[in-house]
Order: structure tokens, then sequence, then C-alpha cells
């Protein structure tokens, strides 16, 4: 059984070293700290505890939100699922009151919540 979990934590440590150290985008895992919603000045204080120059984070917040900004037009464009949208504040943790209210002020029955939550 030790030599199970030492295996494993190997591999973790591994698959770890390896996603954090792409040799093809240094930046990216300051990417992936913007995608999870890291405070912005965490960021820059990382960035400069690992020497990279924090101006380089505009390039990558001005990327992200380009990439945003289409995926907000192209999921509000989609007429196949109305309740996509509220699917997807349930996905991002936002409070159930609070899409239940949105709901309400674009006309949608928040009952039709409970069918998105369930599946």
């Amino acid at each position: 059984l030790d030599a199970i979990s030492t295996t494993l934590s190997k591999k973790n440590d591994e698959s770890v070293t390896a996603s954090s150290t792409s040799p093809s985008d240094p930046l990216a895992k300051y990417h992936k700290m913007l995608q999870m919603h890291i405070p912005r000045p965490a960021i820059e204080l990382k960035m400069r505890s690992e020497g990279v120059d924090p101006a380089e984070l505009d390039a990558i917040s001005t990327t992200l939100s380009k990439k945003n900004d289409e995926s907000v037009t192209a999921s509000s464009t989609s007429p196949s699922d109305p309740l996509a949208k509220y699917h997807k504040m349930l996905q991002m943790h936002i409070p159930r009151p609070a899409i239940e209210l949105k709901m309400r002020s674009e006309g949608v029955d928040p009952a039709e919540l409970d069918a998105i939550s369930t599946t």
C-alpha cells in the first residue's frame, strides 16, 4: 500500500512540474490564475517573486477578456437552450437566490432552475 501511494505521489509531482513549467508559454500559469479568478494583486505579487514583469499580465488579461467577450456573445445568441446561461451561473457557483432573481427579471420561471440543477 505504501508503494502505491509513493508511486501516485511521484506521478502527481511530475504532472504538476510538467504543467507548471510549460516551455511553450512561460505565462501560462498566470493565465490559469486569472481564469481561476485569483485577485490580480496576488498574481502580480507572485510574478514579482518569480522575477516576471507584472506588466506582462496586461497582455494576458487583454487576451483573456477578448476571449470571454467572444464566448459571451456566442453563448448569448444561442437560441437552442434558453436556460443555458442559468446553468452556467450554477456552474460558476453564483448563489441560487441571485440566479432566481435574474430569472424573474428576465421573465423566466425560477422553477425551471430545478430542472437544470438536477441534470
